[in-house]
C-alpha cells in the first residue's frame, strides 16, 4: 500500500519520501521540509498520532496537510488529536482518490479562525508553567477564555515532564522561585528537548525580563495581564510561528 500510495501521489506532482518506521520519519522530518503528511494509526513502534505529536514537537504540523491511516475507526479522545492537527482521518479501506481530496486546499480545518483579534483559539495547547497559584489559576481562566486548552507545571520537572508528553502550540513560563527556574526552564526546552514553538514568558519583575530572553523566550509578557493584551500578543507569536514555517 506504500508503494501504491507513492506512486499515486508522484502522478499528482508530488515529490514523495517514504519512511518505513517511526525513527526515519523523525529523520526525515527534521532534515527537509514537507507540505504534507501521511502517516499510518498502527504503527509497530508508537501509534501515528504519537508519532505526530513527536514531529510537531520538532517543528510545527499546523500548516502542512495531515492525513491519519486507520485500520478501526478511531475512538473520541484520538479524534480531538486528529481534529487538533485539522487533519482528515481516513480508513486504509478508502480510495486513493480519497487522499487527493484530503490533500486540497480548505480540506483541512483552519488552526486559528479568521475573524480577526476576537477571533477564538480553539484547540490551541498552551503549557503554562507557573509557580505562584494565583497567577497560575488567573492565567488558566484568561486562556481557557481564548479557547485555549492548558497544560498546567508548577516547578521545572513537571514543566519539562509535561513537555515530552504533549504537543504544544505554545509555552508560557514565569520566572518563579523556589520550585520554578524559568530561565533555566526556558534554556532546556531550547537546548535539551528541541522546543522550536514560541515562549512567552511571564513576569512580573523588570529585572528578569534580559533573563528570560537570554535564555531563549520569544517575548516577555509583564502580569497582570488582561485579556485583550494576552489574545493580541498570543495570535501575534501563533501567526508569526505559522508564517516563518511557511516560508521557509
Amino acid at each position: 500500500r506504500r508503494q501504491r500510495l507513492r506512486d499515486y501521489l508522484e502522478q499528482l506532482g508530488y515529490s514523495v519520501t517514504i519512511a518505513g518506521s517511526s525513527d526515519e520519519a523523525r529523520l526525515a522530518f527534521a532534515e527537509q521540509l514537507f507540505s504534507a503528511v501521511a502517516i499510518d494509526q498502527d504503527l509497530p513502534q508508537e501509534s501515528g498520532l504519537d508519532l505526530l505529536d513527536a514531529l510537531n514537537r520538532l517543528r510545527p504540523v499546523s500548516d502542512m496537510a495531515v492525513i491519519v491511516y486507520s485500520a478501526q475507526p478511531l475512538d473520541e479522545h484520538d479524534l480531538q488529536r486528529v481534529r487538533r492537527y485539522s487533519a482528515v482521518a481516513l480508513s486504509k479501506d478508502d480510495s486513493l482518490e480519497r487522499v487527493a481530496q484530503a490533500l486540497r486546499p480548505g480540506s483541512q480545518s483552519a488552526v486559528i479562525g479568521e475573524g480577526g483579534f476576537d477571533a477564538p483559539l480553539l484547540g490551541q495547547q498552551v503549557l503554562l508553567a507557573e509557580e505562584d497559584v494565583r497567577s497560575l489559576y488567573a492565567l488558566t481562566a484568561l486562556l481557557d477564555e481564548l479557547g485555549l486548552q492548558v497544560t498546567p507545571a508548577m516547578d521545572s520537572a513537571e514543566a519539562l515532564a509535561r513537555f515530552d508528553e504533549g504537543a504544544f502550540d505554545l509555552v508560557m513560563v514565569g520566572t518563579g522561585s523556589a520550585r520554578l527556574d524559568g530561565p533555566g526552564v526556558v534554556r532546556e526546552l531550547r537546548e535539551g528537548h528541541g522546543c522550536q514553538v514560541p515562549i512567552i514568558a511571564v513576569t512580573v519583575s523588570p529585572q528578569a525580563t534580559e533573563r528570560m530572553r537570554e535564555a531563549g523566550a520569544s517575548d516577555v509578557l509583564p502580569l497582570p495581564a488582561d485579556r485583550t493584551s494576552l489574545g493580541t500578543r498570543i495570535r501575534q507569536w501563533l501567526g508569526r510561528a505559522s508564517e516563518t514555517h511557511a516560508g521557509t
